[in-house]
């Protein structure tokens, strides 16, 4: 079983124990380049570090962008030491951004883009944790 598969049966069985369903107040996408590896609803936007961080990422972690875009918030969380690692945090994690794979994507990509730009608040990664 490859580590990305055995990281994604953990974080299905933590959601069932969690009580989570298909969506959530909060929903996260990390991204590795540009490619989506992989997704889930949380109840809150700290649970960034328990449900899509490895430890050593959370102690690597760079400047937090927060964009609007429409009705959405999103957070873009990038990584100090590797600069593909990005994690999306969006809220509301409704139904349309948790269901529809192509959505979400562009959604987070046009946030990664403007952060990129500098637009949006920055802050740290412990402001975006409280």
């Amino acid at each position: 079983m490859k580590i990305t598969e055995f990281r994604k049966l953990i974080r299905e069985e933590i959601s069932k124990v969690l009580n989570e369903g298909t969506t959530g107040k909060y929903y996260y996408i990390y991204f590795n380049g540009k490619d989506a590896v992989q997704g889930d609803p949380m109840r809150s936007k700290k649970n960034i570090v328990d449900l899509g961080m490895e430890a050593s990422d959370v102690k690597n972690v760079g400047p937090v962008h927060e964009v609007k875009l429409g009705t959405y918030t999103i957070w873009v969380i990038t990584s100090l030491t590797n600069k593909k690692d990005i994690w999306c945090v969006a809220t509301p994690g409704d139904k349309a951004f948790a269901d529809d794979d192509e959505f979400s994507y562009k959604l987070c990509m046009k946030a990664i883009d403007a952060a990129k730009s500098g637009k949006g608040k920055r802050m740290t990664f412990e402001e975006y944790l409280k």
